[in-house]
């Protein structure tokens, strides 16, 4: 009996390795791994320079940002992915690439093992391949952001869970310790994580009261220990960003208190005003509010808060947070915008139909899934948007992330629904064709497919033909258009005030700026149509124009970079 069962076993894991390997051979990142949708966002210049003196100098921040007053605490993890790839590659952007396409790649193990616990080998393997021609899958894992480990972390941490709910009444403590570590690290790659704790965390402690008094004990011992696990991570990581910031970790910008601007100009104070009541409708408004200060402050739009705005910077997460729920009408509708974003990747059937799987549970009975396992994923998905929605419904990537997790629901509850009417209805049905007719419907109600993702070749040597430049620099901060350029000159960014050049110059004499970058490329040229005050900026003898302000140091091999040094 023994043998046989082992076998049994045995030959399970041979066959749960070999969908492991057709789900990555069958992975559209597979095949584009070293391929690029070169979108370099300012996030993504964050992450690689924060991973430049992750190791070289043990920073967990970035000193400063755009402004010299302004430092930015972003999530460690990716960071520290890339950091370790740099070990390797000096091309940074390169491994930020690679790096979020391992992520995405590993995260189908994951998900693939979760619904095999809920639905059986073949239903977890297409639901996966489903998942992962998704056009927002495929952009997740090749896009050189935070998302990728999000998702790598947050689905393992989903399947630890659900691992410890099939055994929750007894006490486990070594598996809640993991859970624990793995919920410290989904906020590591993202600050937002922190809710996956929260929520396991309120989970546990329901089932826990609602439990017969002989069988609390144990739920509390799982409490506890996967708090311990998670405090074992983030206690070092808080005391740390503490003593190097004087921040706690969910601060993202912070004041240096290093130089800042003021102004008691009663136009320019007029005009910020006006400028802050534009109303947020998008992500995309607060970056044109950003553009709109250059013309009004001798610096970067990053000052909007920081112009006699001390207060608003001193607001508390909690506070905002009440104000909040404290206005539900507002509340209702920042959730429903978040709602909506997941119709992007889903479409309105396969979005509607989740929400009705929301319910089922309760209606139609599981013999191989208790009700906690089933609960555990729409739960957390409704909990996660009610609380991103407290603080923001502007950017539709911290919904999007969840769509993987709304199709594994889905897939669990069309099996229990087939085997409660087959067993029923005593029909006897081949489940293989009962899913082929699902996927095909859902297949065809998804709204985007990888292929809609434009890709090329990776950029060759994007940052070698810098080292002239780089060596010039020496890491010190740049006056450019963009975080991107500064980033390729070593530097740290500090984007360009919007004055003349003379002002320009006094102004980085005295916040200790001596490198001024000029860039010839298109997207450049559209950048510098934001400044209205900046017409030297244009001029092709920079040097002989102002010899007494800058200096000619170098320039790349095509003269799309030159480097002036401010005298």
């Amino acid at each position: 009996m023994k043998i046989a069962s082992r076998e049994i076993a045995v030959k399970g894991w041979h066959m749960d390795l070999f969908c492991v390997l057709l789900i990555l051979g069958l992975n559209p990142i597979t095949h584009f791994f070293n391929r690029s949708p070169r979108i370099f966002s300012p996030d993504t210049i964050a992450y690689v320079t924060l991973a430049r003196d992750l190791f070289s100098k043990g920073l967990f921040y970035i000193p400063s940002w755009a402004h010299v007053n302004n430092g930015l605490i972003y999530p460690l993890l990716y960071p520290f992915f890339i950091a370790c790839g740099n070990l390797f590659s000096g091309e940074s952007l390169k491994v930020a690439e690679w790096v979020s396409c391992l992520s995405a790649l590993a995260a189908s193990i994951p998900i693939f093992l979760y619904l095999k616990e809920t639905t059986n080998r073949v239903v977890a393997l297409l639901t996966v391949l489903l998942i992962q021609i998704n056009f927002y899958y495929f952009s997740v894992g090749m896009r050189p952001l935070s998302e990728a480990t999000f998702v790598l972390t947050l689905s393992w941490t989903m399947f630890l869970t659900l691992l410890l709910f099939r055994n929750s009444m007894s006490n486990r403590r070594g598996l809640s310790l993991i859970v624990g570590l793995s919920c410290a690290l989904v906020f590591l790659s993202r600050q937002i994580g922190i809710v996956v704790f929260l929520f396991l965390l309120g989970f546990f402690l329901l089932q826990a009261l609602t439990s017969y008094r002989t069988e609390r004990r144990a739920f509390f011992e799982n409490i506890l220990f996967m708090a311990l696990g998670w405090l074992i991570v983030i206690a070092p990581y808080t005391l740390i960003i503490y003593h190097q910031t004087g921040h706690h970790p969910l601060q993202q910008n912070f004041s240096t208190a290093g130089h800042e601007v003021t102004t008691t100009d009663p136009e320019v104070l007029a005009e910020i005003q006006r400028i802050e009541n534009i109303p947020d409708k998008s992500y995309a408004a607060i970056y044109a509010k950003r553009r709109l200060m250059r013309k009004l402050l001798p610096d970067s739009s990053e000052m909007l808060y920081r112009v006699n705005r001390k207060k608003k910077e001193e607001t508390k997460y909690l506070n905002y947070f009440v104000s909040t729920l404290g206005n539900p009408k507002y509340f209702l509708g920042k959730i429903y915008n978040n709602i909506m974003y997941l119709r992007d990747p889903l479409g309105g059937l396969i979005l509607g139909t989740f929400f009705l799987f929301c319910l089922s549970p309760f209606f139609v009975k599981s013999d191989k899934m208790k009700l906690p396992n089933r609960l555990l994923l729409p739960l957390f998905i409704l909990f996660y948007l009610s609380v991103v929605s407290c603080f923001t419904d502007k950017i539709p990537r911290y919904s999007h992330i969840l769509f993987p997790f709304v199709l594994m629901h889905i897939a669990g509850e069309l099996f229990v629904y087939f085997h409660a009417v087959t067993s029923k209805f005593k029909i006897r049905l081949s489940i293989l064709v009962f899913f082929f007719v699902v996927y095909a419907l859902l297949l065809f109600a998804t709204p985007r497919f990888f292929t809609a993702l434009r890709i090329f070749p990776k950029l060759e040597d994007a940052e070698t033909e810098f080292h002239g430049l780089r060596d010039q620099v020496n890491g010190e901060p740049v006056f450019g258009l963009s975080p991107f350029s500064s980033y390729l000159l070593g530097g740290s960014c500090r984007l360009l005030p919007n004055d003349s050049l003379e002002k320009v110059v006094k102004y980085g004499k005295k916040t200790g700026v001596r490198w001024l970058l000029v860039s010839r490329t298109q997207s450049a040229v559209s950048e510098a149509r934001l400044y209205t005050n900046t017409q030297w900026y244009s001029s092709p003898t920079l040097e002989r124009d102002y010899p007494h302000l800058v200096r000619f140091c170098c320039k790349t091999a095509d003269g799309a970079y030159v480097l002036y040094e401010i005298l």
